[in-house]
């Protein structure tokens, strides 16, 4: 007995999105007119009586014979109408009575002849099918554009000395440094490298400075995707970023891998059996399903570790944070005001300023709220403020404007 249920579990599998349902009903409006514009048309038959007393009184305006029928429209008419050329006169001798009466236009061929609800047919099967070859040409250009930059191993150039204060991130990272760059020490003692890294907290904390700089301190390849990036409109593309993005790294090993945004596709599942999920909702758990294989499938002198990063840990499905996986979970907070003052001061060495300690000081204590890639914009506004009024430095009046302008800015993102 067909179960219902299975088959479209598989319909679902294979129209998850829009793009694929669209693409599929273009080519079934394709194949319907094609079918309706190839159809021989079915014209009003006539009597060849009728056909005659209308030519002669030099009324057709066109005429086509096929060897078999005479189709002719009269004038001012849009109708077509059909009379059986037998027993009446063929070939020359209809030519000869056609030129006789006046009529304009006529045709002596056997190809399929079209009526104007024909071409309309044709046209809509031309437009169906430009639409579906293009949805399936864009559909190979992005599966081959897989080694995008997710896919090339990047030089950071970042370094911890770079990134102020997060000392507890830096020591809990510092191990994996160790491992990837003396991993025999290691297994002499029998321990296994922390394939994964959580980096969680809130935006512009730092997340992604310190995977950057954890792969320049190892000495090691590092890529870099967001994980928006496995995420298409087409079915399987995620899944094959993912096994693509492993395979690269192992070519590459020792490597890095970090995973920016990992929460757009880790986000708790409703149901753990596949195929409960309905819509585009299949792709994801596919392309964690994906990842939680690879994470799975690391050999023991493999040295990839996998760095995500996320702004909310408390969405993201158990069985990607269990042991084994992300064995190490790092929380990164909002800075506090001595290191709002020190990532001030980071920020500022390589700008031309004549700003007091006291101003930096002053707009640290009054950023309370504020994140590390907030502070960062604070200095290069300044920059743009001095540059506006034609100074060669930044002084503290420019610092202070800077401040409010960045202040005012996130306040009115907070009112949206």
């Amino acid at each position: 007995m067909v179960n219902f249920r299975q088959i479209m579990q598989i319909v679902l599998r294979k129209f998850n999105d829009k793009l694929n349902v669209s693409a599929s009903a273009a080519m079934l409006i394709a194949c319907f007119c094609l079918y309706k514009a190839k159809a021989k048309p079915t014209l009003p038959l006539v009597k060849i009586s009728n056909f005659m007393l209308v030519l002669q009184k030099k009324l057709v305006e066109e005429v086509i014979y096929d060897g078999s029928h005479i189709l002719f429209r009269c004038v001012n008419q849009a109708q077509w109408l059909s009379t059986q050329a037998d027993p009446m006169i063929k070939g020359k001798e209809l030519l000869k009575a056609l030129m006789e009466y006046g009529v304009p236009r006529f045709q002596n061929c056997t190809q399929i002849y079209y009526t104007e609800r024909q071409m309309v047919y044709l046209i809509a099967s031309i437009a169906a099918l430009s639409y579906t070859f293009g949805i399936m040409a864009s559909h190979i250009i992005n599966s081959q554009k897989l080694s995008n930059k997710s896919m090339i191993a990047q030089s950071t150039g970042v370094k911890f000395v770079n990134i102020y204060g997060l000392e507890h991130a830096k020591k809990q990272l510092q191990q994996i440094i160790e491992y990837l760059q003396d991993p025999q020490k290691f297994r002499n003692v029998g321990a296994r490298l922390r394939r994964g890294v959580m980096i969680y907290g809130p935006p512009g904390t730092g997340k992604t400075m310190l995977a950057k700089a954890t792969a320049t301190e190892s000495n090691v390849q590092f890529l870099y995707c967001s994980a928006t990036e496995f995420m298409e409109v087409y079915v399987g593309t995620g899944p094959k970023r993912v096994r693509e993005l492993f395979k690269k790294a192992r070519e590459l090993a020792p490597a890095i891998i970090f995973i920016d945004e990992i929460d757009s596709i880790a986000y708790k599942r409703k149901n753990q059996n596949f195929g409960s999920e309905t819509g585009g909702d299949n792709e994801r758990v596919s392309t964690l399903n994906q990842l939680l294989t690879e994470l799975d499938g690391f050999k023991e002198n493999e040295n990839i570790v996998v760095i995500a990063a996320t702004n909310r840990i408390q969405i993201l499905d158990e069985a990607l944070l269990r042991s084994g996986r992300f064995d190490i979970k790092i929380e990164i907070e909002m800075p506090s005001e001595h290191d709002r003052k020190g990532i001030l001061g980071v920020h500022l060495q390589n700008k031309k300023h004549q700003i007091s300690s006291g101003m930096v000081e002053l707009v640290a204590k009054n950023a309370n709220g504020f994140s590390g890639a907030d502070m960062e914009n604070i200095t290069n506004e300044s920059a743009y403020i001095a540059i506006e009024k034609q100074q060669e430095f930044i002084i503290d009046a420019d610092f202070q404007e800077a401040f409010k302008k960045v202040t005012q800015e996130k306040q009115n993102f907070k009112d949206i």
